[in-house]
């Protein structure tokens, strides 16, 4: 496996935490808002 392999996929994975993250937060920003 090469070095830029590793570095892409290390990239990959980043990305799809940070998103998964930013979606979790604006689902539960959303049902925050919609309670009140």
């Amino acid at each position: 496996m090469h070095l830029t392999d590793h570095l892409y996929l290390v990239q990959v994975v980043t990305i799809s935490t940070v998103c998964c993250l930013t979606n979790k937060q604006i689902l539960h920003n959303t049902q925050l808002t919609r309670y009140k």
